[in-house]
């Protein structure tokens, strides 16, 4: 005895199926998120934490050449990783020296001024 099968037409590509189909066409994808919602907690913890630092804290930890004496930025002894919100890593700091701290100085010299930690 033959069976027919029921064929099926897909409206999004035209292809005939019969049981299942995988057309990709007409399913709305969602986008990669550019930051979890894990690390987006944290970084909403670190601006309100970043800004009362920094409230508490008006003068400059580095005093490079070119210092204003007041801090208004939050660097990182050892990077924002992991250890954005390790409040014992963070010095108050001026635009000026912040700009230095990573564009002038070297690992070694920013670790003999206190301003890097050796990882």
């Amino acid at each position: 005895m033959i069976e027919f099968v029921n064929w099926q037409v897909c409206e999004h590509c035209g292809k005939r199926y019969a049981m299942k189909h995988s057309c990709k066409k007409g399913v709305k994808r969602k986008p990669i998120r550019r930051v979890s919602k894990k690390y987006r907690k944290e970084l909403d913890q670190y601006r309100v934490d970043a800004k009362e630092f920094i409230r508490l804290n008006t003068g400059c930890f580095a005093t490079l050449e070119g210092c204003t004496k007041r801090s208004t930025e939050v660097h990182h002894l050892a990077g924002r990783g992991s250890l954005l919100n390790a409040k014992r890593l963070w010095r108050p700091v001026c635009p000026n020296c912040h700009r230095i701290i990573h564009d002038v100085l070297s690992m070694e010299e920013a670790v003999s001024l206190g301003l890097r930690i050796k990882k």
